[in-house]
């Protein structure tokens, strides 16, 4: 997968999480997996790849899981508006 849709997919979820969160509590792994791998991908996601964005995310700071749900951090918020601005 070209690096160019990857980012663009962790893109889209950073979006789709923040809106989660702005309406309850942020997601659960299982809705985002569910997400990635029909909504965003278009079903040409593995659970595998789905998981890898999950855990890079995570790696760069960018969301925290908060009890059962993972919600957007400051530092994702800030990088998102940077990267749609």
């Amino acid at each position: 997968m070209p690096q160019s849709e990857r980012s663009q997919i962790m893109k889209e979820l950073l979006r789709w999480l923040d809106a989660k969160a702005k309406k309850g509590s942020g997601a659960g792994t299982g809705d985002i997996l569910k997400h990635i791998m029909s909504e965003i991908s278009s079903l040409g996601a593995t659970k595998r790849t789905a998981r890898s964005y999950i855990e890079t995310l995570s790696e760069l700071g960018f969301i925290h899981q908060y009890r059962l749900k993972w919600k957007l951090t400051d530092r994702g918020k800030n990088w998102l508006k940077r990267k749609l601005d």
